[in-house]
């Protein structure tokens, strides 16, 4: 009778594997819920393992393939994504030395010219600030985010664009403020406020 169970479970996962691939770690922790002994999700483990449901070294490659080369996610963020589905840090390592820096360059590339027109409404400092984030969120060192954007600082707006923004800006605020019943050094004062919160 426990055997039975214990193949029904085996069954549920090996099916749920083949639909949503789990590293072995995140394997152990769906098999916890569903018996009750370590030694009957070890002897499932194992059983999976053998037949190639469960093989962390083959999960790393798929992962990486999709998330650096479809996804354009950065090695810290790939790194610690696999660190939580319980990788182990020698397979980590050899997939960190794959993300090399031309690789690496290619994907901010690729990335910086998406985000790129995004931006065309902001003023320069801000559009390369948010460039900035935007990158290290997707998982790529703070420094080479800097030095990234900052190489390619002619890109952003023009000082030209920038004072049509400030113009269009301030209009809109001067509109805002006017029928107000706030003094002229009030109105200018909120005017300046909200363009230099810009």
């Amino acid at each position: 009778k426990a055997d039975y169970a214990i193949d029904s479970v085996y069954q549920k996962t090996k099916a749920l594997l083949s639909r949503y691939p789990k590293t072995i770690d995140e394997t152990k922790r769906y098999l916890e819920d569903k018996v009750t002994t370590n030694q009957d999700i070890d002897k499932i483990i194992h059983k999976l393992v053998q037949y190639h449901f469960l093989d962390d070294e083959q999960y790393v490659l798929q992962y990486f393939e999709r998330t650096f080369h479809l996804n354009l996610n950065g090695p810290n963020k790939i790194i610690y994504e696999l660190k939580h589905k319980g990788i182990d840090d020698s397979l980590l390592q050899r997939l960190h030395q794959k993300m090399n820096e031309s690789a690496i360059q290619h994907n901010l590339n690729s990335l910086f010219d998406k985000k790129l027109p995004s931006l065309s409404s902001r003023p320069k400092a801000k559009a390369m600030l948010l460039m900035k984030q935007f990158l290290y969120q997707k998982g790529y060192e703070l420094n080479d985010c800097d030095a990234f954007v900052s190489k390619r600082a002619h890109l952003f707006s023009t000082v030209e664009n920038e004072l049509l923004m400030i113009e269009k800006d301030y209009q809109k605020s001067l509109k805002k403020y006017r029928d107000s019943s706030l003094s002229d050094y009030d109105i200018k004062s909120k005017i300046i406020s909200s363009l230099m919160a810009k």
